[in-house]
C-alpha cells in the first residue's frame, strides 16, 4: 500500500481547515497507509541557530531526522 503524510497545521480545535481535510483524509486512506502530524501535538523545539550549526557538524536530532526520513519515504 502507498503511503501519504498529512501534516495538520491547525491551531484551533474547531478549525475550518481541519473540518474539510478530515473526510478528504478519511477518503484517502482507503487507498493509503496515512502517518499523521498534528503540530500541536509534537514537542517541537524552535529551530535556533545552535541548532543549525549542530547540523552542519553532522550532529542531528534523532527524533527530527526521523520524521524527515518519514515523509522523504512516502509516496
Amino acid at each position: 500500500m502507498k503511503s501519504l503524510v498529512y501534516i495538520d497545521a491547525c491551531m484551533r480545535k474547531e478549525s475550518r481547515t481541519r473540518r474539510i481535510a478530515e473526510p478528504i483524509i478519511s477518503k484517502l486512506s482507503e487507498r493509503y497507509a496515512i502517518t499523521k502530524f498534528v503540530i500541536n501535538e509534537l514537542l517541537l523545539q524552535i529551530i535556533k541557530e545552535d541548532r543549525i550549526q549542530q547540523r552542519m557538524h553532522g550532529n542531528y536530532d534523532l527524533q527530527s531526522l526521523s520524521w524527515a526520513k518519514m515523509i522523504r519515504d512516502t509516496d
